[in-house]
């Protein structure tokens, strides 16, 4: 963490009613925040995709998406059509039945063959996570997360899974080795005291964000292991370093932050958030808080800038709610990291300067969905803290990337 805080001055921020005010509308937003209206409608979508599929001469996923109708198993559906495999191939099979009409492959057959059978025998939560063991429930209205565990008992689908995770994070990692590591009772409930210290400063948000999770898997601790990790293109799912979160606080913002990741991915998948287009042929953000940290990269893509910009305005939240009611707290989850007393300063700077980065060039990537996204967003800032202060601190963080 950046923990050099000279270049941030305190920033005045809203009342403990404001700051309710906005949680509310960040876990209740029609069509945002309300995470019930989001992941129904991604199941909803999820259903007609794997129809859709299963029409072109693919008995199997047609057999799947039978199974998926039948009232005993729609309550079910959701941990089938959340699961991180499950979402990745049917990405896979749309794009090639875009191509041509070719069958799927025999480890595609037998991915499904082992999901309808984990249906049919009725096993709890998603076919990625059989057999795991740990696993954490944030709350009676949240389905449990389970923690994956790459030496549990093995099935096609997890085979997969690891292989999906290595072959990303060995592209963005090079040399690192083998990342995935093994979770510990140990850090099943450390995340459980993060989730419940979270709960404690934003109730709604909490149980709302973690909801778009369904697995958490842990890293080995190497030479540039993060401290977490979202894959946009694993669904449902983050990572994290263990060893490099040493208190509850900073858990819980973790937690929040990832779980954020995953809501946004979630949106993204039922709204028209972007419009098609090359990344390469748009412009970047820089990130100028990055530039001189070793392994972080620079220049972003702009949904890269968009999904941090979306984190940075909820962990703005956060922080100041940390600074309203850290005191009753302390004596449950010992005094916040010293750092935490500048981190809101920092997430309203960045958020401020990656909006006003992101409107010069949003009409070029961002939907009708996206742009309103995006405007409330925005809205939020004014309400956390006063304007001109916010953009007196947004011009220094930039001269002092000059």
């Amino acid at each position: 963490m950046n923990r050099n805080v000279e270049s941030y001055r305190r920033l005045e921020v809203a009342g403990a009613d404001v700051l309710d005010a906005v949680e509310a509308e960040c876990a209740g937003h029609a069509a945002f925040g309300d995470t019930h209206g989001i992941l129904d409608r991604a199941h909803a979508i999820s259903l007609l995709r794997l129809d859709a599929i299963s029409r072109r001469s693919r008995p199997l996923l047609r057999e799947l998406f039978h199974e998926l109708q039948k009232g005993r198993n729609q309550h079910r559906g959701a941990d089938i059509l959340k699961d991180p495999v499950v979402l990745g191939e049917f990405s896979d099979l749309l794009a090639s039945t875009r191509r041509s009409r070719r069958r799927p492959s025999d480890e595609t057959e037998e991915i499904f063959a082992a999901v309808l059978y984990h249906l049919r025998n009725g096993r709890p939560g998603p076919p990625v996570a059989a057999g795991c063991v740990l696993r954490f429930r944030p709350n009676a209205a949240t389905p449990p997360i389970l923690l994956w565990d790459p030496a549990g008992p093995q099935s096609i689908v997890q085979r997969h899974f690891a292989s999906r995770v290595n072959t990303m994070l060995s592209t963005a990692f090079p040399g690192q080795g083998d990342m995935l590591g093994r979770p510990t009772p140990a850090f099943a409930k450390t995340l459980d005291r993060g989730y419940h210290l979270l709960a404690m400063l934003l109730p709604a948000l909490s149980t709302s964000v973690l909801a778009h999770v369904r697995v958490i898997g842990v890293f080995n601790q190497g030479k540039w292991s993060p401290e977490s990790l979202t894959l946009p293109r694993i669904a449902s799912t983050f990572f994290i370093t263990p060893g490099t979160l040493n208190t509850s606080w900073e858990m819980a913002e973790t937690l929040l932050h990832e779980a954020l990741h995953n809501k946004l991915i979630d949106i993204a998948a039922t709204r028209s958030v972007f419009r098609p287009f090359v990344e390469a042929r748009l412009p970047t953000v820089r990130a100028i808080w990055n530039r001189d940290r070793p392994g972080n990269i620079a220049d972003w893509p702009l949904t890269r800038a968009f999904a941090v910009f979306h984190v940075y305005v909820h962990i703005a939240l956060f922080f100041a709610k940390v600074r309203t009611i850290d005191a009753f707290l302390a004596d449950d989850f010992g005094a916040p990291p010293a750092f935490f007393e500048y981190n809101l300063e920092r997430a309203l700077t960045r958020a401020g300067y990656l909006g006003q980065e992101l409107a010069a060039s949003g009409d070029r990537f961002l939907d009708r969905d996206g742009r309103a996204l995006f405007a409330w967003l925005r809205q939020m800032l004014p309400r956390l803290c006063d304007t001109d202060a916010l953009q007196a601190q947004v011009e220094r963080l930039r001269e002092k990337a000059r």
